[in-house]
């Protein structure tokens, strides 16, 4: 559901669905880490970004080579956003 919505670009409605899977407990897999890892991208939130990238490690997903890709990205990414912003 929540690949879903980041590519139908409801970023707001993504986190929302992690945020009540996070409430009952329910571990995200990779597609679901990599999908909210975009939306932080997306959404210019480095500080969501820092909590979701730690959130892979507390998973068991910190040695899957797609989500750390992804980490970096979605930093990069956000930190040309600020650049830019000023």
């Amino acid at each position: 559901m929540i690949v879903g919505y980041v590519q139908g670009g409801r970023f707001e409605e993504a986190l929302a669905c992690f945020s009540r899977m996070q409430t009952a407990n329910v571990s995200p897999n990779k597609s679901t880490m990599v999908s909210v890892l975009s939306t932080c991208g997306h959404l210019g939130s480095l500080e969501l970004g820092k909590l979701t990238g730690s959130r892979v490690s507390d998973h068991g997903l910190g040695s899957n080579i797609h989500l750390l890709i992804c980490i970096v990205s979605v930093v990069k990414l956000i930190r040309l956003m600020s650049y830019m912003i000023g």
